[in-house]
């Protein structure tokens, strides 16, 4: 990647998902944060289709994650997600970053019935929805941002869907960095496709950056 382009800064790590063999999805931030499948659970298939070559098909069974290197987050930061899902069901989770424990989530988005987004921007059991946005089996790109004093905004194709105030951000014990599994801590949870994802930390994105990423976030991906 190109590591003096403007949206370096501050990655925790950018995962483009475009290798399309293995079972492992290299971080090319430099932060060597490269995810693999979760424990004894499957590795999701290579599919294609994606914005920048493959992407990781999950149907149900599958996870991964990078708690190899994982830390924690900062309480400004973001997180972007290339996913659809192709159930209109609960509990349909394509990326989150999350403490140790049950609904100790820090940043997070998981598609649910009806096109809902239920996201996370801070500690504890709380979050926040939003109704009618996402569309089955269509890709789009999510984002989540959080700034120093507790606002927080989700993202969908470059436009502002919702913001909230005053979330707290909880203590993290153990982090974690997962795909395709369950925000509170349930079975893996996506019958779906992921593409390229990313994490910043000491870094909320603006609405104008937002915008750039949807319309061309891979020009930092050599």
């Amino acid at each position: 990647m190109n590591k003096s382009h403007y949206y370096a800064r501050g990655l925790y790590g950018l995962w483009p998902a475009n290798n399309g063999t293995g079972e492992q999805v290299m971080d090319i931030s430099g932060n060597n944060r490269s995810a693999e499948k979760h424990l004894a659970v499957n590795f999701p298939s290579w599919s294609a289709g994606q914005k920048v070559g493959s992407g990781l098909r999950f149907a149900g069974a599958e996870r991964m994650s990078a708690d190899n290197r994982a830390s924690a987050l900062s309480a400004n930061c973001s997180l972007l997600c290339w996913a659809y899902t192709n159930l209109d069901t609960n509990y349909e989770c394509p990326l989150n970053h999350r403490s140790g424990g049950s609904n100790n989530t820090l940043m997070g988005v998981y598609f649910s019935s009806f096109g809902r987004i239920h996201w996370w921007c801070g500690g504890g059991t709380g979050n926040n929805t939003a109704t009618g946005i996402h569309t089955l089996g269509k890709l789009a790109c999510f984002v989540i941002t959080r700034n120093s004093l507790g606002q927080g905004s989700l993202y969908m194709d470059g436009k502002l869907i919702q913001s909230v105030a005053g979330k707290t951000w909880g203590a993290v014990a153990t982090p974690h960095c997962w795909w395709g599994y369950y925000i509170g801590g349930g079975l893996p949870a996506l019958n779906g496709d992921i593409g390229l994802s990313a994490l910043w930390d000491k870094r909320t994105l603006t609405a104008v950056e937002v915008k750039q990423l949807y319309q061309d976030q891979f020009s930092m991906v050599a």
